[in-house]
C-alpha cells in the first residue's frame, strides 16, 4: 500500500499538485466538514492525519512529497503511530484530525449501520437501511472467530 500511495503521490505532484489528500473507502463517517478540516490544516501543516478507531488511519493529506512509505504496518493497529512517527522524522509539523471509525468486520459494519442512521445524506441513509435489514447475518458473521484463530 506505502508503494502505491508513493507512486501516486509522485504522479500528482508531477503534474502540479501541491496539497494532496488521500482517503479510506471503507469510512462511512467522512464528511465534508472534515474533509475541509484536513484542507485547512495543510494551509499550515507538512502533513495532516485522521486516525481511525483500530489505530490505522481513514484520512491522511500532505503538502510535501511522502517519506518512504513501503515499510509502515499497513492494515494494523499501528499504522497511525508508524505514520506520525515517519512525518515526524522527516522534522514535518503533523496535524491530527477527530477520530474515525473504517469498516474492517462485521461488527465494523453493524456499527457504522448504527452511526449512519440519522445521517442527512440520502445515500448513507440507504446505506444504513441496508444493514439494518442484514443485520441477523451480519451479527451472526460477527460472532464467529477468524479461521486462524479457531
Amino acid at each position: 500500500m506505502g508503494e502505491r500511495i508513493n507512486h501516486v503521490d509522485a504522479v500528482l505532484r508531477s503534474k502540479g499538485r501541491t496539497r494532496i489528500l488521500f482517503i479510506g473507502t471503507d469510512c462511512p463517517g467522512l464528511d465534508a466538514d472534515y474533509l475541509s478540516a484536513a484542507a485547512t490544516h495543510l494551509e499550515v501543516h507538512d502533513a495532516v492525519v485522521g486516525p481511525s478507531r483500530d489505530g490505522g488511519v481513514v484520512l491522511m493529506g500532505a503538502r510535501r512529497p511522502w517519506p518512504r512509505l513501503g515499510e509502515l504496518r499497513w492494515s494494523s493497529a499501528r499504522l497511525h503511530d508508524d505514520l506520525t512517527a515517519a512525518c515526524g522524522q522527516q522534522g514535518w509539523a503533523t496535524a491530527r484530525l477527530g477520530l474515525r471509525s473504517d469498516v474492517d468486520s462485521a461488527s465494523d459494519l453493524l456499527e457504522a449501520g448504527a452511526e449512519l442512521a440519522g445521517d442527512a445524506r440520502c445515500t448513507r441513509r440507504d446505506l444504513a437501511e441496508w444493514i439494518a435489514e442484514r443485520s441477523g447475518v451480519l451479527r451472526a458473521a460477527a460472532g464467529r472467530r477468524p479461521r486462524a484463530a479457531q
